[in-house]
């Protein structure tokens, strides 16, 4: 190994640990930032991706802390749409509740996409919600909704992990931005 090799290789690992440091960092800061919404996903049956029959894992949501009434859940009974109000950038939480031994569950990634019956502006999912911004942490994940229009409706998919199996699974739940009091949407 040459000395130039030898300090690009010094460069790499300290780059690696700053990497590190910083991610620890700005997980701390979000889950101490009292304006974080947090809602919970209670997968109550866990169906990996491929099984027979396509199912999806089922779940139902709540939501822990509004973030300054900046989230709510639609509709109120039996919530499938994650409503994010009043047009500026905010750092949201999801976390996993497994109900019972079988349905532990990690996050890992979410994907948006605009949903196929959305009416307002035709926002680009990867420019309002940052791939590089998703930060997984056990049975969290932490990502910033840039909130570039309101009335957008987005469809996503969170890919989860079951711990015991090591399987994978889907969440797939709306999210939709609106301008204002709490509506109630179809989806």
């Amino acid at each position: 190994m040459t000395c130039a090799n030898i300090g690009i290789e010094k460069v790499r690992a300290e780059a690696l640990k700053l990497e590190d440091y910083l991610v620890k960092r700005l997980q701390h800061v979000v889950s101490t930032v009292p304006e974080t919404p947090e809602i919970i996903f209670n997968v109550t049956e866990f169906h990996a991706i491929g099984e027979p029959g396509n199912l999806k894992t089922k779940f139902y949501m709540t939501l822990t802390n509004d973030g300054g009434h900046r989230v709510s859940l639609s509709p109120p009974n039996n919530p499938t749409t994650i409503l994010v109000h009043d047009g500026k950038a905010l750092n949201i939480r999801f976390t996993i509740n497994g109900i019972g031994a079988a349905n532990q569950c990690v996050p890992l990634v979410s994907s948006f996409r605009l949903d196929p019956k959305n009416t307002g502006p035709k926002t680009d999912p990867d420019d309002n919600f940052p791939p590089g911004n998703q930060i997984p942490s056990k049975v969290s994940l932490d990502f910033t909704d840039r909130y570039m229009d309101y009335r957008t409706l987005f469809e996503f998919k969170m890919i989860i992990r079951r711990q015991s199996d090591r399987s994978l699974g889907v969440i797939d739940p709306g999210i939709q931005h609106i301008n204002g009091k709490v509506a109630t949407i179809a989806h």
